[in-house]
């Protein structure tokens, strides 16, 4: 009996080294993205504006008047997540005395710019019967700011419009560039258009008013500081078409020049390893303008395809036309780079920052702002990292 039960265990062990070896363990899953900051109610689609800082980020936003109205601010980590919770910059433009339908009164459109740690930020707010800019700006990365300054009355635009302020700044000065209310012509008869620039932290911003005949939108659509130069667009009417026109300030060597793209709508001013790209809309068409530091033209990419991709772990945003190029290689924190990213990642309306750790864009949508997450993973990929 015993042999028996020898045999058949033993055939039992035999039998079992053929079987096929178990499966492997499933690999675990992905780690969940790192948090990032939660959305916003805002007073308008263009009510907003993200800037890096020390710490990571800032972002802006103006209050819907039904919830109290005035700008707000949040700190964020160089990866997007909340660092603490909403700050007040400015409680002007609440609303304030019988019902709030009364007495709509709220920012309705909103820049901002930073140089280290020193912030400017300027608005538009909207009382129902007339519209001013206000601004002011902080040296401790946005914990403080300084006492709120009126700098004019300006015009009405349609919802979800900008070109009536910006903000721009180099390490000397802040200075926000501004739309005033329509006045009569200096240099020629008739009325004009004017826009101003203000120095937010009490330094000197150049020039007093500007005029422009024949104004088109965005009037002051971008401004830009690189390498010593200042950089705005202009847009007017020539010859019955909108132009855009770029005025090119170089304060060293006492340079202003102009420079022109007929036919064109000015979107954006963005900073290239050299010089600036000048982004406009000509006709149905995207195209894209390199300028150098005295503002004279080194290619032109129409149509302009732009491209984000990873080298050595790091973005690289490239503008290109066939084998023309352009790029910004990205190193230390740098703001107004939503020029540079392609049109499925910085949507309609969007403002982008790089941290120095990731790509931050501010996508506006129906008066609700998201905040996305762009960056490269380990594989190599340029990818969207604040999702799964």
């Amino acid at each position: 009996m015993r042999k028996h039960w020898c045999w058949v265990v033993s055939l039992i062990v035999a039998l079992g080294c053929d079987d096929p070896p178990p499966p492997p363990a499933p690999p675990p899953p992905p780690p969940p993205p790192e948090p990032i900051v939660a959305g916003r109610t805002i007073a308008d689609d263009a009510a907003f504006a993200i800037v890096p800082s020390a710490d990571g980020a800032r972002l802006f936003w103006a209050v819907p008047y039904r919830e109290g109205g005035g700008i707000r601010t949040v700190a964020l980590s160089a990866t997007g997540a909340a660092l603490g919770g909403d700050q007040p910059v400015a409680t002007r433009g609440a609303a304030a005395g019988g019902t709030a339908e009364q007495h709509v009164s709220q920012a309705v459109e909103l820049d901002a710019f930073a140089v280290g740690r020193r912030i400017g930020v300027a608005w538009v707010v909207d009382y129902g019967h007339h519209l001013d800019v206000q601004g002011t700006w902080s040296s401790d990365g946005g914990e403080r700011f300084a006492t709120v300054e009126d700098l004019g009355t300006t015009i009405r635009l349609d919802a979800g419009a900008r070109g009536r302020v910006v903000v721009a700044g180099s390490p000397d000065r802040l200075v926000a560039f501004h739309r005033l209310e329509e006045g009569d012509c200096v240099a020629t008869e008739g009325r004009c258009a004017m826009f101003a620039r203000h120095g937010l932290d009490g330094a000197s911003a150049g020039p007093g008013t500007n005029e422009v005949r024949h104004p088109c939108e965005p009037l002051v659509a971008s401004a830009l500081h690189r390498d010593g130069t200042w950089y705005h667009t202009v847009c007017h009417v020539e010859d019955g078409a909108p132009s855009t026109t770029v005025e090119s300030v170089r304060p060293a060597i006492s340079f202003a020049g102009p420079t022109s793209f007929e036919g064109c709508v000015p979107e954006a001013i963005a900073p290239l390893d050299e010089g600036v790209l000048v982004v406009t809309r000509c006709g149905g068409e995207r195209v894209g303008h390199q300028l150098d530091e005295t503002g004279r033209v080194g290619a032109t990419f129409r149509p302009l395809e732009r491209v984000a991709a990873c080298e050595d772990g790091r973005p690289v945003l490239r503008v290109r036309q066939g084998r023309r190029e352009a790029k910004l290689q990205l190193g230390p924190a740098i703001g107004r780079i939503e020029g540079l990213l392609p049109e499925d990642i910085a949507l309609p309306g969007a403002r982008a920052i790089w941290t120095g750790e990731a790509i931050l864009v501010a996508v506006p949508q129906s008066r609700s702002l998201s905040v996305r997450r762009y960056g490269c993973r380990p594989d190599g990929r340029f990818d969207r990292t604040d999702a799964l």
